[in-house]
């Protein structure tokens, strides 16, 4: 009996320790991430990232120069608000476009081809195939989380956006809301793997 307790304790134990919210997840990438808003330039360990404003078109344009660079890299324009993670291999930035209040895109940039795209459109209409039928598009918000080691996937949230009218109307949709974590092809944003785990991922969540 003793044997059987001490059994379910240590798988129990292994469970917890090896899966993590996406909270302390984005909390452990945080220094991969570099916030923009204004006209701003960021240092790190091995690159800087800068953004550039048009006052005329209010355009954003976004570089980053790594060690192995000249001179600063074009790698992405916007009109409003990003987030941007350079990644392991140091060639594609993982990035969330806040385009517009309570909406986010979610994209890839190739530093070398200047290349860019949107990966987050399949997650997106996976999540509304089981979804109630009254809910919108905008109830729910794609958000990057992190690359896997070699950048070859990209895991990422759908994060609620619904803004309730009471309490208890609030309450309902986060009874209802799925809070699954998908990992994507970071190349095309094929659907790779779902966890359905209300919010946990595997600390190795890219091996599954």
């Amino acid at each position: 009996m003793k044997t059987a307790i001490c059994a379910s304790l240590i798988v129990l134990c292994t469970l917890v320790c090896s899966c993590e919210s996406l909270l302390s997840l984005r909390e452990t990438n945080s220094s991969a991430w570099v916030s923009f808003h204004k006209e701003a330039a960021v240092v790190r360990n091995g690159y800087k990232m800068v953004q550039r404003l048009e006052p005329s078109t209010y355009v954003r344009s976004v570089y980053v120069q790594r060690k192995s660079d000249k001179k600063p890299v074009l790698f992405y324009t916007h009109g409003r608000r990003i987030k941007a993670a350079l990644g392991h291999q140091r060639q594609l930035v993982l990035i969330n476009d806040y385009f517009a209040t309570k909406a986010c895109k979610v994209m890839v940039a190739n530093i070398d081809s200047g290349n860019n795209w949107r990966i987050d459109e399949k997650i997106c209409e996976q999540h509304m195939r089981t979804a109630p039928k009254q809910w919108l598009p905008y109830h729910a918000i794609p958000k990057a989380i992190a690359f896997s080691p070699d950048d070859k996937m990209v895991l990422m949230a759908m994060k609620s956006g619904y803004v309730a009218g009471s309490a208890e109307e609030a309450d309902d949709f986060g009874k209802r809301f799925k809070l699954w974590s998908y990992v994507v092809d970071s190349t095309n944003g094929t659907v790779l793997h779902v966890y359905q785990t209300n919010g946990t991922v595997p600390r190795n969540w890219w091996k599954f």
